[in-house]
């Protein structure tokens, strides 16, 4: 994480520090919510893992719910993998199902590769892909 990706969106002079990376999480501003949970997932912040489950369930910003379910699967977090494939599947907005097909492809796990299946059959050309390449990413067992 270098300190210009968060000194161009005005979030701060320095690298924030994990707890104002937490706080940043709630701000009333989206790009802040949004940078905060990339940032947490580059940073490999596992104790932002239910903040960011959290804003993956609620948060009103597709791009804040894209951000983080990307950060849920860099820090392999197996307690999201219900809300991730819940996001996969059902989600308003496709960027944010395509990041949460991304992100389930770190785990191998029955349930998963059900909604990957499923996911098979989505609008978006580009979940569609995602799925497949995950799918055929897997060791072939069911």
């Amino acid at each position: 994480m270098k300190e210009s990706d968060f000194i161009e969106d005005g979030i701060d002079s320095e690298i924030p520090s994990v707890k104002e990376l937490l706080q940043y999480l709630n701000s009333s501003e989206d790009f802040m919510r949004w940078r905060a949970a990339k940032a947490l997932g580059i940073m490999n912040i596992k104790e932002a893992i239910p903040n960011l489950i959290k804003k993956l369930e609620t948060d009103k910003s597709w791009g804040v719910r894209m951000n983080a379910a990307e950060a849920l699967g860099m820090l392999e977090a197996k307690e999201a993998i219900p809300v991730l494939i819940e996001a996969l599947l059902k989600d308003e907005d496709e960027q944010v199902r395509e990041i949460s097909a991304n992100a389930l492809g770190n785990f191998n796990e029955k349930s998963i590769k059900k909604a990957l299946k499923e996911a098979l059959n989505d609008e978006c050309e580009d979940v569609k892909l995602a799925a497949k390449k995950i799918l055929e990413s897997y060791d072939g067992s069911d």
